[in-house]
């Protein structure tokens, strides 16, 4: 009988995860390194990224809880388990009002005073309190304590423009300023969050604090390597394929289109899948949208004011190499908030600054989602994303008929006034191919613009798993669809992708001068 696999999906503690034989991506070499490095270090990464169980595996080990890592490669490392007083802050449970935090705080602190037996009343500076656990935690058991601090920024996010937000601000000033005092006392301090609030004690006054957000060695700390996925899954692989009519090949190209691509460190390029996404795609064998449903657009506008609109940017965006590791989210940089919160990941270097771009499918959907209604802000949310459902499904079938209508209403709502002036007419068609393409992707294709070919640039090459669809698009004062059709032809478009399995659909669409919408198209050949 075989055995069934339980997976960790969204599970946060490692105890629980060895105890119930869930599947485990064995890290605990490279946290090992993590644990016997520098003894102040913060890490960034996005949200639903592993960081809360990356915490929970270190408080075991410095637990000196042997028997939850046999196996596991730390094994080989580890010669001395030493048990640790571990005093640990999971900020995400303190909630986004002053309030919360007081009672999360005097709750933790309350809890670490009966198991040290520290008489103290909460009236106490809380300074004063956590210096007191600290000092007690050593003299009691003759070890250095260790200090995680998980998600640091939450009620700091959360709160972020609301009178609450100075008010939680002071109190970690108050609370953790003692850290900087106790640096003899304290083995290891790690923190983990999305983004930095540098006028918090917890950076100004931790002077030795490392940023290992960007180390190489520590780029594949957080998320799934290709090796990895293809070493811990093999089984669910081929049953996704299956179920979705794929070879084993193909399942490996639809998952890092839609989960791979994040980098973390450009001395170490290697791409990450995003964990959660992943782990409940093998989990549940379905190939869907996880990091979205989980709300992580939900502060994206609270914290960039003007996205841009045309999603072909977000790939050609750049930030200062030296400034990136530094920056603090309240310099409102738009480009600092995506790359911290996951919409944007390393992609190389140009010059003094990193290129960035979007990591995958699945958060090019996310962002689209966010973008779409902003683009189309006549019409109604609800039936936007249904004229998406419905194009996502035509592309799927070959239903070009139906496929041009949903376009021509999704384009219906370009922004035609700005084309009134004549110096700016002759960005119509550009207008008209970021936004077809723009919606090309949110219907689930591969999509990209002016696609270089050795006689010049096709407008537009939109894949999905069975069609390759070649787009040329032509105003009517350009000659409209006889013209794409004659183009199409005379430079051989669609003979470009005939070597693929898919078929290919070349058509022509002719779009109104003045940017008032799509007025017909024609196909030219379809392509075994």
């Amino acid at each position: 009988m075989t055995e069934v696999r339980k997976y960790p999906k969204g599970c946060v503690s490692f105890e629980r995860i060895r105890n119930e034989k869930m599947v485990y991506v064995d890290k605990t070499d490279i946290i090992w390194q993590l644990a016997n490095g520098d003894q102040y270090n913060y890490l960034s990464r996005p949200r639903r990224f592993g960081k809360s169980i990356l915490v929970d595996t270190l408080e075991c080990y410095f637990l000196g809880k042997k028997e939850l890592f046999e196996g596991l490669k730390i094994m080989a490392m580890e010669k001395e388990w030493a048990v640790r007083p571990v005093i640990r802050f999971d900020m995400s449970a303190a909630g986004e009002t002053e309030e919360g935090m007081i009672g999360y705080i005097n709750n933790l602190f309350a809890k670490h005073e009966k198991k040290f037996g520290i008489q103290i009343e909460e009236k106490h500076a809380w300074g004063v309190r956590f210096d007191s656990i600290i000092n007690e935690a050593y003299n009691q058991t003759g070890q250095q304590p260790v200090v995680l601090i998980d998600e640091y920024d939450s009620p700091l996010l959360h709160s972020y423009g609301t009178e609450e937000h100075e008010k939680i601000v002071r109190i970690y000033r108050s609370v953790f300023n003692i850290l900087k005092v106790e640096g003899k006392t304290l083995k290891f301090i790690f923190i983990t969050g999305i983004t930095r609030f540098s006028n918090l004690s917890l950076f100004s006054a931790l002077n030795n604090l490392t940023n290992i957000s960007f180390y190489p060695e520590f780029a594949t700390l957080c998320g799934i390597t290709q090796e990895e996925l293809e070493s811990y899954f093999p089984n669910e692989i081929n049953e996704i394929a299956t179920k979705y009519g794929w070879t084993r090949e193909e399942c490996l190209v639809q998952l890092k289109y839609t989960y791979d691509g994040y980098h973390f460190s450009d001395e170490n390029m290697i791409g990450v899948y995003n964990p959660f996404s992943l782990i409940s795609a093998v989990a549940t064998r379905k190939i869907l949208y996880y990091w979205t449903a989980s709300g992580n657009t939900a502060l994206l506008p609270t914290y960039v004011k003007n996205l841009p609109q045309d999603i072909t940017l977000y790939d050609r965006m750049t930030y200062n190499k030296l400034q990136l590791p530094t920056a603090d989210i309240q310099e409102g940089d738009t480009e600092l908030m995506l790359y911290q919160a996951g919409y944007l990941t390393l992609a190389g270097e140009i010059g003094t600054n990193f290129k960035l771009c979007i990591p995958n499918n699945e958060v090019r959907q996310s962002l689209l989602g966010v973008l779409i209604p902003m683009i189309n802000n006549k019409v109604v949310r609800r039936q936007v994303e249904s004229n998406i459902d419905d194009l996502r499904y035509a592309l799927y079938h070959k239903e070009l008929d139906d496929a041009f209508k949903q376009l021509k209403s999704l384009v219906l709502d370009l922004p035609h006034t700005m084309l009134q002036k004549e110096e700016h007419k002759k960005l119509a068609e550009e207008l008209y191919r970021t936004h077809i393409a723009l919606f090309l992707k949110a219907a689930g294709c591969e999509t990209q613009e002016e696609y270089p070919m050795r006689n010049g640039l096709l407008d537009i090459v939109a894949k999905n798993y069975h069609y390759i669809y070649v787009v040329e698009l032509k105003l009517t004062k350009n000659g409209g669809v006889k013209a794409g059709l004659e183009q199409i032809k005379d430079r051989r478009y669609a003979e470009t992708f005939t070597g693929d399995r898919r078929h290919v659909i070349a058509l022509a669409i002719e779009c109104e001068d003045e940017g008032r919408g799509l007025i017909s198209y024609e196909q030219v050949e379809c392509l075994e």
